[in-house]
């Protein structure tokens, strides 16, 4: 076909086609769209195309990931699990937990940037999802596990390398879903517990524990506030969950002070 042949009606038939026989989700006709169009983009600079023929196709509606923080108990079910089974993958596990390391960013990380000195991981912009540095502390409950894991570990190599451990090779990020999924599958947890649901819990606890979102926001690599805001949203709300202890019950006359001196001094 020639390019002034693949017209917008071409673009936007192939897409139906990719979304119908191929019976793929919302989520993932919507990743094809963007790879399309960023490479059609190119072609438009390099002018084999006046114009996008992508640009004009809408996305799909995309149904939110049924994921959720995990319970105590699941919590204390993995760690066992892992901790007797597969100490690598509980560290490469906790990298994700106590740092809210993305798996692309744990799978680039190496034992250089990991500082005991200063107590904490230099995530470079080339590191990071966002492209901006940023410097993560290394909490006390897990340092000396840490500083005992890579003790004597050459710089050079990736923190998460083949069988989870240190190493010189790089792997893909999603080594780690795969292994986490093995996992979760043998321990019968449901489909809704993902590895990256480590993050997630560590939101909740630290909200509960009180921690600003403002520092939420720093440790997740957020682009802004209103980002952080509506990942928590969906996770943990102390003002509903105080709705649990303060609901007025139907039937039950509810005022405030000001009404109930009102009442009173009329009868």
């Amino acid at each position: 076909m020639m390019c002034c042949e693949f017209t917008n009606e071409v673009a936007a038939s192939y897409m139906e086609h990719c979304y119908d026989t191929r019976n793929i989700s919302g989520r993932t006709y919507n990743n094809y769209l963007i790879d399309y169009r960023g490479f059609f983009n190119t072609l438009v600079k390099k002018n084999y195309f006046v114009k996008n023929p992508f640009h004009a196709i809408e996305k799909k509606k995309q149904k939110q990931k049924s994921k959720r923080p995990w319970n105590h108990v699941e919590q204390q079910e993995y760690l066992k699990y892992v901790i007797e089974h597969d100490y690598d993958f509980y560290i490469t596990s906790m990298y994700c937990f106590y740092f809210g390391l993305r798996p692309k960013e744990i799978c680039m990380l190496k034992v250089r940037d990991v500082s005991f000195e200063f107590n904490r991981i230099n995530v470079l912009g080339e590191v990071a999802k966002n492209d901006r540095q940023r410097l993560i502390p290394i909490p006390k409950v897990f340092l000396s596990e840490l500083k005992n894991y890579l003790e004597n570990m050459p710089g050079h190599l990736f923190l998460v390398s083949s069988g989870f451990k240190p190493g010189r090779t790089k792997i893909a990020p999603t080594r780690i879903a795969e292994q986490f999924r093995t996992i979760a599958n043998s321990l019968g947890f449901p489909s809704s517990i993902y590895f990256y649901g480590l993050k997630d819990t560590c939101a909740e606890m630290l909200i509960r524990s009180g921690i600003h979102p403002k520092t939420i926001q720093t440790l997740f690599d957020h682009t802004s506030l209103q980002t952080t805001d509506a990942y928590m949203s969906t996770i943990y709300s102390p003002q509903l969950e105080q709705l649990t202890y303060d609901f007025p019950k139907f039937g039950k006359l509810v005022l405030s002070e000001g009404k109930k001196k009102a009442v009173e001094n009329n009868y």
